[in-house]
C-alpha cells in the first residue's frame, strides 16, 4: 500500500470515527444541539444566516435586549466560513454537519500534527483519534462555537511545526489562519488558549535548544501571533469593543474562577461518570453530584492513552518536544483548576485571562497533550529497536496502578466521596476505564511484537474508550432535541408557549420576562428572536452593563430578582422600552399591571398585557444634561419627570441644548424598522429630540436630512437624536466600532502574505531559469 492510499484511509477513518457515537441519535432524528446548542447558538446561527441571505452584514440583533450588537458578540461566528452551511440547508441538518466538520478538523489537524511529530501514520491516527474524541470535545457540544474553536488548536501548532522548518507566506498563513479560525468560529476564549499553546510551545522549545536555535522558535512563534490577530482583527476588534462595556470588562476572582476543577474533582480526569452522569441512561442511571456542572467540569483524555502517553514519555531524551507537550499539559491542568492553588491569582492578575471565567477549560491543553504523547507512545513501541520497545513498555505499568491509588483515595476522603455515584453506576464508572487501562496494556505489548492487526487495533482501542467511557453517555446525548422539535421553536408560525405577543398601537412590540427563573420559560429569547420576536430580554455574557442596570438590574441571562422596582407604578422602563407582554410570577403587591393575568400552564408563570402610555418613536420639547444616576432616578418615577414631555442624557450635547420646553413637539409620519437602521419622517413643531425605543449602543450613528447628528443615551436606557423645528427624515444606522479597522488589517495582513509568497515564488524562478542559463 503506498503513503498517499494509507493517508487517504487513516484520514478518512478520523472523519467518520465520531458517526460511532453519534449514529444511533442521527438515524432517529435527533439534532446535536443540547441545552446552549439549541436555545442559544442554533437561533443565533439562524439569525445571522438571515442576515447574510437579505444582503447584510449581521451586525446587530434587534430581537434581544431591546436591540444588542450581533457580530461584535463574536459568538455567532459570522464570519466563520463554516457557518454558512445555515444558508444553504436547514437548521437542523447545518447543525448536525458543523458538528460532524468540527470533529473531522479536530481530528486531521491532531493527525497532521502527530505524523509531523512522528513520523508514523499509525501513531498519528492513534493522536487523531484520541484529541478528537476527547472527553473535552464531547462534553461542550452544548457550546458549539467552543467545539468549533477548540479544533483548530492543533491546526496552529501544525503550522508552527512546519514554519520551524522552513519560513514561507504559506506555512505562516496555516499557522496564523488557523490560529484566526480559532476566534472566526465563535470563543474568544479558545483563541487566547490557542495564543497561550504556541507561546508556551514555543518558549519550552526555545529553552531545550537555545545553544542551537537562540531566539528562533519564539520569534517564529510571534509571527504565527501577529499573523493570526491581523487575520482575525476583522472579529477581534468588534468584540473588543462589545467587552469594554459588559460585566466581563471587571470580573471579581471569585466569578472568573467559577466552573473550575476543585482538586476533589480532578480524579474525574481518569474517572468521568464517577460523580453521575449529566444524562442518566443506561448503565448510567446517577445524575450528576459533583460541583458546578459536568458540561464543564470535562476532559476526559482516555486510560488507553494514557497508557501510551506514558511510553512516550520516554522518546523525550531523543525528541524534545515531548518535554514541551508534558509542559503544555501540566499549565493546562494547572490553570484549570482556578482557585484550587495559589496559581489562580496569577492568572486572574493577568488580562485578559482574568476576565475570562470556566477555567475547567483549560483542560483542553491537557487532552492535546496527551494525545500527542500516545502518538509518541505508539511510534516508540513501532520502532525497529526490539530491546528498547520492550523497556519502552515498563512505564505503562504505573497508569492502571495510579488509577487505583486514585480511586481509592478518593473513597476514603469524605470530601471527595459524598459526591459519588452509587449502584450501577459507580460499577460503570470504576471498570470502564480501568478496563481500557488493561486494554491500552494489551494494546502496547502487541505493537511490541510487531503483530500485523495492531496497526488497526491500537487505535480502535483508543477511540472505543472515549466512545465507550464517556462520549457516548455525556450531555448531548439525553438532551439533544428532535429535528421536529427543533423545526417547530424556530419557525415564525409557532406561537410561543406563553402566547403570542400583544399588539398594541403605538409602533412595535416586545415581551418582557420579569422574575429570576427565565429557565421555566422553553422559548428562550434567541428562540423567540428567531422567530422575529423582539423581548426585552435576552442571553449574551456580553450583554451591555448600562442596559442590564436600566432593565431592572438584569443579569446576561434575563433574570431579574427584584422585579418590584420595574413594576412598581411611576417606572417608565416598559413603556419606554414598548413592552406589551410581561411574564412574571404572580404580581401580589400593587403594580403597573392591571387585572388578573392569565397563568401559562406548567410553568407557575403568569401573562399580563401592558399597553404602553409612549409610542415607539416620539419627539419631547426639553433635554436635561444629567448625571447616569439622574437619568436612572428620572427612568425608575424617583422624582418628578414626564419621558413624553422631558429627555434626560448623560453626555454634553451641544444641539440637544437647543430643546429646553418641555412637551411633546413633533408629529411622526412614518417609521421603517430594519435590523441595524431606522428611517423616521417627522414634522417638529420647535427644536426636540427624537426618542427611539432601542437600546442605545456605541457604534449608532444618525444622520438628519442627510447632515450628521448625534446619537445619545436618552433616560438611561434608550436612543435619542436632536432635531430643529420643521420637517425631518431621521436615519439611524449602525456599525460595530472597530469593524472597518478590524477589516482594513485582516485585508492588510492577507495582502502582504499574498504578496510575499508571490514575491518569493518569482525569486526562486527567476533562480531557476538564471541557473538554466548559465
Amino acid at each position: 500500500m503506498n503513503f498517499r492510499k494509507s493517508a487517504f484511509i487513516r484520514l478518512f477513518v478520523l472523519c467518520v470515527a465520531p458517526l460511532a457515537a453519534f449514529a444511533d441519535r442521527l438515524l432517529s432524528g435527533r439534532v446535536i444541539a443540547p441545552d446552549d446548542g439549541s436555545a442559544y447558538f442554533l437561533p443565533l446561527h439562524l439569525l445571522a444566516a438571515r442576515h447574510w441571505a437579505a444582503g447584510h452584514l449581521p451586525v446587530w440583533n434587534p430581537n434581544s435586549f431591546a436591540g444588542i450588537p450581533l457580530l461584535g458578540m463574536g459568538q455567532v461566528g459570522a464570519f466563520y466560513p463554516p457557518n454558512l452551511l445555515f444558508l444553504v440547508a436547514s437548521p437542523a441538518l447545518a447543525n448536525n454537519a458543523l458538528v460532524m466538520l468540527d470533529f473531522a478538523v479536530a481530528a486531521i489537524g491532531a493527525f497532521l500534527l502527530a505524523r509531523r511529530l512522528t513520523g508514523d501514520e499509525t501513531a498519528a491516527l492513534t493522536g487523531g483519534l484520541c484529541f478528537a474524541l476527547s472527553g473535552f470535545m464531547f462534553g461542550h457540544l452544548s457550546h458549539q462555537n467552543l467545539v468549533a474553536s477548540a479544533a483548530w488548536l492543533p491546526w496552529v501548532l501544525f503550522g508552527y511545526e512546519l514554519l520551524r522548518e522552513r519560513l514561507s507566506s504559506t506555512r505562516l498563513l496555516l499557522g496564523g489562519g488557523a490560529l484566526a479560525l480559532a476566534l472566526l468560529a465563535g470563543h474568544a476564549q479558545v483563541f487566547l488558549i490557542a495564543l497561550l499553546m504556541v507561546g508556551t510551545y514555543a518558549a519550552a522549545i526555545t529553552a531545550l535548544e537555545f545553544r542551537d536555535q537562540h531566539l528562533r522558535p519564539l520569534l517564529l512563534a510571534g509571527l504565527v501571533v501577529v499573523v493570526g490577530v491581523g487575520l482575525s482583527a476583522v472579529q477581534l476588534l468588534p468584540t473588543a469593543n462589545v467587552v469594554s462595556a459588559s460585566g466581563r470588562a471587571a470580573v471579581d476572582y471569585a466569578t472568573a474562577t467559577s466552573y473550575s476543577f476543585p482538586l476533589s474533582h480532578l480524579p474525574l480526569l481518569l474517572f468521568p461518570n464517577l460523580f453521575g452522569t449529566a444524562s442518566p441512561s443506561g448503565p448510567l442511571s446517577f445524575a450528576y453530584a459533583g460541583s458546578w456542572t459536568m458540561a464543564e467540569l470535562n476532559g476526559y483524555p482516555g486510560m488507553a492513552a494514557l497508557v501510551l502517553a506514558a511510553v512516550g514519555l520516554r522518546v523525550a531524551r531523543h525528541d524534545r518536544r515531548v518535554v514541551a507537550f508534558v509542559g503544555l499539559g501540566a499549565l493546562g491542568l494547572l490553570m484549570a483548576t482556578g482557585a484550587a492553588t495559589p496559581f489562580g491569582r496569577v492568572v486572574y492578575a493577568v488580562p485578559p485571562f482574568g476576565q475570562f471565567r470556566s477555567w475547567a477549560r483549560y483542560i483542553v491543553l491537557l487532552d492535546l497533550a496527551v494525545a500527542m504523547l500516545a502518538a509518541y507512545g505508539v511510534a516508540s513501541l513501532r520502532s525497529s529497536d526490539v530491546p528498547r520497545r520492550w523497556r519502552a513498555v515498563l512505564p505503562q505499568a504505573f497508569v492502571p496502578m495510579l488509577a487505583l491509588l486514585v480511586l481509592v483515595t478518593m473513597f476514603a476522603v469524605r470530601s471527595a466521596g459524598a459526591h459519588i455515584a452509587d449502584g450501577r453506576t459507580v460499577l460503570f464508572a470504576i471498570t470502564s476505564p480501568l478496563a481500557f487501562a488493561i486494554g491500552g496494556v494489551v494494546c502496547s505489548l502487541s505493537l511490541v511484537r510487531g503483530t500485523r492487526t495492531s496497526a488497526w487495533v491500537v487505535p480502535a482501542v483508543v477511540a472505543l474508550d472515549l466512545i465507550v467511557t464517556y462520549g457516548t453517555f455525556s450531555e448531548w446525548r439525553g438532551k439533544s432535541p428532535t429535528i421536529a422539535t427543533v423545526t417547530s421553536s424556530l419557525s415564525p408560525t409557532t406561537t410561543p408557549t406563553f402566547g403570542a405577543v400583544a399588539d398594541q398601537p403605538g409602533g412595535i412590540d416586545r415581551f418582557m420576562f420579569a422574575g429570576p427563573y427565565i429557565t421555566r420559560l422553553s422559548d428562550y429569547p434567541e428562540i423567540t428572536g428567531a422567530k422575529g420576536l423582539r423581548s426585552a430580554n435576552g442571553y449574551e455574557p456580553l450583554a451591555p452593563t448600562a442596559y442590564l442596570q436600566a432593565a431592572g438590574n438584569m443579569n446576561y441571562f434575563g433574570a431579574i430578582y427584584d422585579t418590584r422596582p420595574l413594576l412598581a407604578a411611576g417606572n417608565h422602563t416598559l413603556d419606554l422600552l414598548r413592552v406589551t407582554t410581561v411574564i412574571t410570577p404572580p404580581v401580589v403587591e400593587p403594580s403597573v399591571l392591571e387585572g388578573p393575568g392569565h397563568e401559562i400552564p406548567g410553568t407557575g408563570l403568569v401573562r399580563y398585557d401592558y399597553r404602553p402610555r409612549l409610542p415607539d418613536v416620539f419627539v419631547v420639547g426639553e433635554v436635561r444634561r444629567g448625571s447616569r444616576a439622574d437619568a436612572l432616578a428620572g427612568l425608575v418615577g424617583a422624582d418628578s419627570f414626564d419621558p413624553a414631555a422631558t429627555a434626560v442624557i448623560e453626555t454634553d450635547c451641544e444641539t440637544c441644548a437647543r430643546a429646553n420646553r418641555p412637551g411633546s413637539v413633533a408629529t411622526v409620519q412614518a417609521t421603517k424598522w430594519e435590523s441595524g437602521a431606522l428611517t423616521v419622517d417627522l414634522v417638529a413643531d420647535r427644536a426636540g429630540l427624537m426618542v427611539a425605543s432601542q437600546s442605545w449602543s456605541a457604534g449608532w450613528t444618525a444622520t438628519v436630512d442627510g447632515r450628521p447628528a448625534p446619537v445619545v443615551r436618552t433616560n438611561a436606557l434608550v436612543q435619542g437624536v436632536p432635531v430643529a423645528a420643521g420637517f425631518h427624515r431621521v436615519r439611524l444606522s449602525y456599525e460595530p466600532p472597530g469593524l472597518r479597522l478590524g477589516a482594513g488589517v485582516s485585508f492588510g495582513t492577507l495582502i502582504v502574505l499574498v504578496m510575499s509568497g508571490v514575491a518569493r515564488r518569482r525569486k526562486r524562478f527567476n533562480e531557476v531559469h538564471r541557473g538554466a542559463g548559465e
